[in-house]
């Protein structure tokens, strides 16, 4: 069962890794990255066919019925970037979930990969998705969400680093036509105006976390 269960999370974990690019111009970087991808889909697929077979051979029952009955466990590192104003940067995001659209807005950063810490994690996924580079610290706040992702349940951790940008919202940048999809606009926002929007922001205490860390 232990084998089993490594199997499992290191199967879903593939499939849900996230590869972007630091720049979109370097196209045979880009090239590379959806390889990988696809080499690290055609993985997936084959430890979820080993999977179902041992779970058949040890227990009878068919693989997926433990596969929705348990979370995956997923951790991101994220960056709050603000300007003088006090405001924080934010990228709009359109993605499938559960058969329907689901829009909102969060900060720049993605999955932390084998090997990094949450702070490289954060000043690449910067660097992937708005192109620029700048200090990061922190952490400075944490939270957990739960939903369903392509259909498994995903328990997600982000890790959040506080920056400064004094600039106009940055353009976004991505390396698949997926992320050029999701991925749909930047803006800046201000507590009051996160307070008192009907859009959904994650974090959803993210105004108070604003709040306090330009009081700090």
């Amino acid at each position: 069962m232990r084998c089993e269960s490594l199997v499992l999370s290191t199967a879903i974990a593939i499939a849900l890794a996230s590869d972007r690019l630091a720049n979109s111009r370097q196209l045979d970087v880009a090239g590379s990255r959806r390889l990988r991808s696809h080499e690290q889909a055609e993985g997936f697929q084959a430890s979820l066919e080993a999977l179902a077979q041992s779970r058949v051979a040890t227990t009878g029952q068919p693989w997926n019925r433990r596969i929705m009955s348990a979370s995956l466990e997923r951790r991101t590192a994220r960056a709050i970037l603000l300007d003088d104003g006090g405001r924080v940067l934010l990228i709009r995001f359109a993605v499938a979930r559960d058969g329907n659209a689901f829009v909102f807005w969060a900060t720049p950063g993605g999955t932390v990969e084998p090997g990094e810490t949450d702070l490289e994690a954060a000043r690449r996924e910067i660097r992937e998705e708005l192109a620029i580079e700048i200090p990061l610290a922190g952490p400075v706040h944490s939270s957990v969400d739960r939903f369903t992702h392509k259909g498994v349940p995903v328990e997600n951790t982000d890790i959040f680093f506080v920056g400064r940008l004094n600039r106009t919202a940055p353009r976004l940048h991505a390396a698949t036509e997926d992320e050029r999809v999701a991925m749909q606009e930047t803006r800046w926002w201000s507590g009051e105006e996160m307070e008192g929007t009907v859009e959904t922001i994650f974090p959803r205490d993210l105004a108070t976390v604003v709040r306090r860390l330009i009081r700090s």
